[in-house]
């Protein structure tokens, strides 16, 4: 009997924490006020812009995939009376020179592009920017960085290079940080805050 009694004072016991944990558990539904539907309008502006950007993620995609499958200089147009930047003296380690480009595909040659290239003077410089060239073509279309689209080796035109690196880069038509925020901001431009605005843009194209 009291075995009985007892299995009936815990069976008791466990529907009244049930009910309580019912009964609060209500009460928080009706104390949350309720969220007013998004109109059908604002509905469909929202999916038009998402459509929109996957339709141009996925076309810069394409154009990414295109790009680089160019691997010689023989498919590129490259400008080679005005260069961009020129690196030479015994201080640069690794000498080099910039210049605009275009490919020679028609489909293609409304892209401005920038070739670079880089003279290693030893195997392991070449390797180390084999390397960092390989990690920076896998952000090619990051809205923070300049997208690297294909790169390959050549050879040397100095017998005291050990291989010529060229970077097929998209062209940065944005500035640069010294133009862009330092002179401008002695000449009476934008302050503090498009610096910082800059560099996490920067941040938030780095690798973690």
């Amino acid at each position: 009997g009291r075995h009985l009694a007892s299995r009936e004072i815990e069976t008791n016991d466990h529907g009244n924490a049930r009910m309580k944990l019912k009964t609060a558990f209500e009460n928080v539904l009706l104390s949350t006020p309720s969220s007013p539907r998004t109109p059908r309008s604002k509905q469909r502006v929202g999916f038009n812009l998402v459509a929109e950007t996957m339709l141009e993620k996925k076309h810069q995609d394409t154009e990414a995939t295109e790009l680089s499958n160019i691997r010689s200089l023989d498919q590129l147009h490259v400008e080679w009376g005005l260069a961009l930047s020129i690196k030479r003296g015994d201080l640069a380690l690794i000498q080099g020179d910039a210049f605009r480009c275009a490919p020679n595909d028609p489909r293609q040659s409304h892209q401005r592009l920038v070739m670079k290239r880089l003279d290693c003077v030893d195997r392991l410089t070449y390797d180390a920017k084999v390397h960092e060239t390989a990690t920076l073509a896998r952000f090619a279309n990051h809205p923070n960085i300049v997208s690297l689209y294909s790169y390959w080796s050549e050879k040397p035109q100095s017998p005291y290079v050990f291989k010529t690196l060229s970077l097929l880069m998209e062209e940065g038509l944005a500035g640069d940080m010294l133009r862009t925020v330092i002179l401008a901001e002695r000449q009476g431009g934008p302050r503090g805050s498009l610096g910082v605005k800059r560099a996490g843009g920067h941040c938030k194209g780095l690798p973690l």
